[in-house]
């Protein structure tokens, strides 16, 4: 189902790039961005912002920070020395911070 809809929306496509219909809409943009370059910067951000908005997706984001708490999670358990394989400074600053504080668990 998905597919036959992305090839009617393709030949759709491919009809009005080949009609002319693209030309006039890509000149009525880029007249719009010559004349009016702060208004087009204005519409540019507020789309961006409704799209994020509209497309929002709570997602967990498991990348760096996620290894970095759990290598200082389980420094302190004892399960291991301190690993600083990238930024080994901040970690390090990082880490006397929390045994500092006294403390593994973050927001």
């Amino acid at each position: 189902m998905t597919s036959s809809c992305f090839g009617i929306l393709f030949c759709l496509s491919l009809t009005y790039v080949l009609t002319g219909g693209a030309e006039r809409s890509v000149s009525f943009i880029s007249e719009f961005m010559r004349s009016k370059p702060t208004a087009f910067l204005g519409t540019c951000i507020a789309v961006f912002i409704g799209g994020v908005c509209l497309f929002h997706v709570s997602a967990p984001l498991l990348g760096d920070s996620f290894f970095v708490i759990n290598n200082l999670a389980n420094t302190f358990r004892g399960a291991h020395i301190l690993h600083t394989f990238s930024e080994p400074l901040g970690n390090a600053v990082f880490y006397f911070l929390l045994k500092l504080l006294g403390t593994v668990d973050l927001p």
